[in-house]
């Protein structure tokens, strides 16, 4: 098969995979010159000797809203963007219908691309499953556990590849995973974590933690958007919620969060992640009101309690207590280090100790 040696205008494009797309023209555009243009088209030279990979770009090329199973829509998109982006607000004979028309273009093509990558990511997703799957027979097969399998599968599949393929080994040992690919790889995989923080055992956990936490699922609805959309955030809700209550079974305390406020920071595109998580250890920590907190980030897009960054602060002193600790006994430990350390180092340390201890005095003296 021959190679791509010297990609020239007008020449075609014959791939080194015999797999090649056919529907793919493998026509070439032309190189860019002159003024700056709003074409799609990819300079030949950069894939230049790259046979393999010659198709992904002449695919994406050749699209033409395809992919978003709307051409009609892509042509009115490209021909309305050649025909106003270098234009001026004083240039337009009627300025409100040309932005009223481009709002209503904005919106319909927005709604068709969310579609298609929901689609794709489904289909990549599905795909990866199985890819698992695979790999969980070959492993199963080879008997291998642990360390073994990690370098089979290094020497051979590689290293580069190897979270990714361990991500999708986990979840291809989940029974009907397959009927959630639509959610994506990483939702899924968050999923997954809540699972086992809930200790959910069924012949379809996706659908017991579903139920769990009250998401009413239906294949049918991932043809809508909006629906589509509430079941993402419902995911992410569920893999928020089984995040605070493995940390409270950890710390063994009781944050009391009301679910509602965990639904509303979800919505508004908040991160429940673990440093958020752990705030509100702080502030319960403090005898303050969680909950309290929470509303004030749900109201007005606050930062919630305004104490907290103070209590994080002076939660911190324990540690630079024990870490000042550690450093004197290294310095004990080595001589060599004594005539390193500064007397402005000790003046300092001791001006904040008496600051200190005077403002805790003071305070005590007036209760």
């Amino acid at each position: 098969m021959a190679t791509i040696q010297n990609l020239k205008t007008d020449e075609t494009v014959t791939s080194s995979n015999d797999n090649s797309d056919p529907n793919i023209s493998g026509k070439l555009p032309e190189e860019e010159t002159g003024n700056h243009s709003t074409s799609d088209e990819i300079t030949p030279r950069l894939i230049n000797g790259a046979p393999s990979f010659a198709d992904v770009p002449l695919a994406v090329f050749d699209d033409n809203g395809k992919l978003l199973d709307d051409t009609k829509l892509e042509s009115e998109v490209t021909s309305f963007i050649d025909e106003y982006q270098t234009k001026e607000l004083h240039e337009l004979d009627k300025p409100a219908v040309v932005l009223s028309k481009l709002r209503t273009l904005y919106k319909i093509y927005s709604a068709r691309i969310s579609r298609a990558e929901s689609i794709n990511d489904g289909i990549a997703t599905k795909c990866g499953i199985r890819k698992g799957m695979l790999l969980n027979i070959e492993k199963n097969l080879l008997r291998m556990e642990g360390k073994q399998w990690i370098v089979h599968y290094t020497q051979t599949y590689g290293q580069k590849s190897l979270r990714t393929a361990q991500d999708y080994m986990a979840l291809g040992k989940t029974p009907n995973i397959i009927r959630y690919a639509v959610f994506g790889k990483e939702r899924l995989m968050g999923a997954l974590r809540a699972i086992k923080t809930l200790k959910i055992t069924s012949d379809d956990p996706i659908a017991t933690l579903f139920q769990q936490c009250g998401i009413s699922f239906k294949p049918e609805d991932c043809q809508i958007e909006e629906t589509m959309m509430d079941l993402k955030l419902g995911i992410d809700y569920a893999v928020a919620i089984s995040k605070i209550k493995k940390a409270e079974e950890i710390k063994e305390v009781d944050l009391g969060v009301n679910p509602d406020h965990i639904k509303k920071l979800i919505g508004d595109g908040i991160a429940v992640n673990n440093e958020f998580i752990n705030d509100l250890f702080e502030i319960k920590s403090e005898g303050r009101d969680v909950n309290r907190h929470l509303d004030g980030i749900c109201s007005d897009g606050g930062d919630g309690d305004e104490m907290l960054p103070h209590i994080k602060k002076l939660n911190r002193l324990s540690k630079l207590i024990a870490s000042l600790k550690e450093t004197v006994e290294c310095i004990t430990q080595n001589s060599a280090l004594v005539s390193l350390v500064k007397s402005d180092y000790i003046n300092d340390l001791e001006n904040c100790v008496a600051d200190l201890k005077n403002l805790v005095e003071n305070r005590s003296a007036t209760e």
